[in-house]
């Protein structure tokens, strides 16, 4: 008997185990996260083949006639500054102004224009404070933004004078040629 009752006992504690299902257990994970301050510049268009004339020269608008700035930035307080910094191989001395090219390079003569361009911003939704500047070597401020941004478009005003005294090619592909380097800040 003592049998008996000691196999009915195991057959019933192994159908106990059996019907219980598998163990288990939760868990959590506290995530935390803050967006990173950050800018994005997109810059499109330039006028190409801009007949120039004697005086006053401006530029403004959807490419291909001016200049398209697309503005993103995730903090209230920015700015876009502007420079020439030379790219291209572009002479030491003619910073800030069109200078001699052809084709393919700048000329070694780098016969600029006379008078530096001056690049004017506009204010956008989002954006206050439109500065006018001459285009220097040094990043200079040309607009500043109150707000965060999501693709603000902005059209900076171009403006390059002309005087009877710059020189005038009548080589084939011999223009003036300047590269404005476009330079989104965020702010803290």
């Amino acid at each position: 008997m003592k049998t008996k009752l000691l196999v009915i006992l195991c057959v019933l504690f192994f159908a106990g185990v059996a019907m219980v299902g598998p163990a288990s257990a939760d868990g959590t994970s506290t995530i935390t996260g803050n967006p990173v301050v950050d800018i994005n510049l997109r810059v499109a268009g330039g006028p190409t083949d801009w007949a120039l004339v004697v005086g006053p020269n401006t530029r403004s608008g959807e490419p291909p006639a001016g200049v398209n700035l697309t503005i993103s930035c995730s903090t209230p307080l920015w700015t876009i500054g502007v420079s020439d910094k030379l790219d291209g191989g572009k002479p030491d001395g003619t910073a800030g102004r069109m200078a001699d090219y052809t084709p393919s390079t700048y000329n070694a003569t780098g016969i600029p224009l006379y008078t530096n361009m001056t690049i004017i911003g506009v204010d956008g939704a989002g954006a206050v404070g439109s500065t006018q500047t001459d285009l220097l070597p040094t990043n200079k401020v040309i607009e500043t933004g109150y707000l965060a941004v999501n693709d603000l478009r902005m059209y900076p005003v171009l403006s390059q004078p002309v005087l009877y005294t710059d020189q005038r090619f009548t080589d084939a592909g011999r223009v003036y040629r300047i590269i404005v380097t476009f330079t989104g800040t965020p702010g803290a």
